[in-house]
């Protein structure tokens, strides 16, 4: 016969670290995390870019290349 599994309920408190999207914005958060994925894993801007569009996100490598360089913020 099998052990049954008792479920424990965790409470966890909210956290007090807010994300703040105008900060993050203006220091170029998520060029800088595209940036760093695309070339750790060896990938051109072109072919970023294909790979993004396989996944269902419409991106030209100029777009790419505007977001890393925070020339667009859209």
């Amino acid at each position: 016969m099998k052990k049954k599994t008792t479920l424990t309920k965790i409470h966890i408190a909210p956290s007090t670290v807010r994300y703040d999207a105008v900060a993050a914005r203006d220091s170029n958060e998520v060029g800088q995390i595209l940036a760093g994925t695309r070339k750790r894993n060896g990938y051109s801007l072109v072919a970023f870019s294909e790979l993004l569009r396989h996944y269902g996100v419409d991106v030209s490598d100029k777009g790419i290349s505007k977001w890393e360089k925070g020339v667009s913020h859209s």
